[in-house]
């Protein structure tokens, strides 16, 4: 059996650790554009003040070993503290550290080849993998770990704007940074850990510019303690006979709150005792239901959920304080050049800002709308039929295995996903820990003890 991995960021590399780690496939064929695996958008090189969001404790690549990334970060730095919030780019090495080192010990053969992928196709037996070069390779089954997708254009902003040169449409584009001064002004669209990285990077350059930061409500990430946090043993009440809503579970959320603030506890203990139910409590809700929840507390959960490294905070607040940083509740209401600069009239959070700025740049975060993908082999899975969107427009529909479900609602037997694109179906499944446990229980169904059954329910 060949299995073939699309894509060689952070979870095509974790998938293809786990099988070779389990050698029970002949052999491996990962399937990257970049020169380096490992990487992507998120662990590339870069300044080392961007840091994960997530101490060191919790980035395993490696589920059934838990301080793995703990112990090679004491061997690489010699910094091993569990509560150490790492640069992202060497995190990157140690996912490159993994591949090899799994590749070195398993007697599965690991092929790597460099290429976009623009097509697959399934067939009687098997898949082929089509590269924008012409080749193709062949495999017995394949995984997509296509990561995350570029950020779609800001609802809302006139389209004057997106057309203008002097907006980013995409910040982690290579190369998007380097044409803006250190002495512009500057507006981010967008309050999220996007923006809280493209403000460091612009104010490590120093000059006199400010940066803006806008969005609806004008929240940052909140911030990491310093010291770990115990989770909190959160408990669901049952669903009733209805089935479970939005108001029922934003009510045992604050239930829980509630508890852990008489019991002397923070928040944030909370939020993460959350995290082993998100996926559970999600499924649980239909829709309509969903939607409800996303609408009414989606943002307050993913500035508690995604939090700020301390360092990273403590750099935020003194961006603030020095006037470096000014962030504003609103969205752009006009756009329009002015001798050379752009006049941006911002409205929301009680009135309306304007603002006179060098640059807008897109930091919406990445989009998880497969409808809006420009990605040739998303778009060619769904005009063939081959995958159908995800709950919400979000991701791919799949099953509980992740395999991708056609247009007909039938689970594919060789065509499987992970990470973001099971977004609609799992809501949470961005972060290493979770991405991390698929990738295991994904070797597990891509070489299983018993065969499995070509037709499967879908989620």
């Amino acid at each position: 059996m060949t299995v073939g991995i699309v894509g060689g960021g952070a979870s095509g590399v974790m998938v293809a650790a786990q099988l070779l780690r389990a050698g029970r496939v002949p052999r491996v064929v990962l399937i990257e554009r970049a020169d380096a695996v490992g990487q992507g958008v998120a662990y590339a090189p870069g300044p080392p003040s961007l840091l994960l969001n997530v101490p060191a404790s919790g980035m395993s690549a490696l589920p059934s070993v838990p301080d793995h990334f703990v112990r090679w970060l004491g061997a690489a730095t010699g910094r091993s503290d569990s509560s150490t919030f790492a640069p992202r780019a060497l995190y990157g090495r140690y996912l490159a550290d993994v591949l090899d080192a799994a590749a070195s010990a398993s007697p599965s053969t690991l092929e790597r080849v460099r290429a976009d992928v623009t097509a697959v196709f399934r067939r009687a037996a098997g898949v082929v993998v089509g590269l924008r070069d012409g080749r193709h390779v062949e495999v017995d089954a394949c995984v997509l770990a296509l990561g995350l997708f570029p950020p779609s254009p800001p609802a809302g902003v006139p389209r004057g704007l997106l057309a203008d040169p002097r907006y980013v449409a995409d910040p982690w584009e290579p190369g998007a940074l380097e044409r803006v001064d250190g002495d512009e002004d500057v507006l981010l669209l967008g309050t999220g850990l996007t923006a809280v990285d493209v403000a460091l990077m612009l104010a490590e350059r120093g000059g006199t510019g400010t940066v803006h930061a806008a969005s609806r409500h004008g929240w940052l990430p909140r911030a990491h303690l310093c010291t770990a946090v115990e989770p909190w043993p959160v408990t669901f009440p049952a669903a009733g006979a209805n089935g479970r809503t939005a108001a029922d579970v934003v009510r045992a959320v604050r239930t829980e709150l509630r508890a852990a603030q008489r019991a002397g506890r923070d928040w944030r203990s909370v939020v993460d005792g959350m995290r082993p139910l998100t996926q559970h409590v999600w499924r649980s809700l239909p829709d309509h239901e969903r939607v409800r929840l996303l609408r009414r507390v989606g943002r307050l959960w993913e500035v508690h959920r995604h939090r700020m490294a301390p360092p990273v905070a403590a750099t935020v607040d003194h961006l603030q304080a020095a006037g470096r940083l000014c962030v504003h509740a609103g969205r752009v209401g006009t756009a329009r050049p002015v001798g050379g600069r752009i006049s941006v009239q911002l409205v929301g959070g009680g009135g309306e800002t304007a603002l006179l700025v060098d640059r807008v740049i897109n930091c919406t975060g990445p989009s998880c709308d497969v409808t809006r993908a420009a990605d040739p082999l998303v778009r060619q899975l769904l005009s063939t039929g081959a995958a159908r969107p995800g709950p919400l427009g979000l991701g791919l529909g799949v099953d509980a295995d992740g395999a991708l479900v056609d247009t007909r609602g039938n689970a594919s037997p060789d065509l499987f996903t992970i990470g973001s694109l099971r977004k609609g179906a799992l809501w949470e499944t961005t972060a290493v820990p979770e991405i991390a446990a698929q990738a295991a229980a994904l070797a597990d169904v891509l070489v299983p003890a018993a065969p499995r059954t070509a037709q499967r329910e879908a989620v």
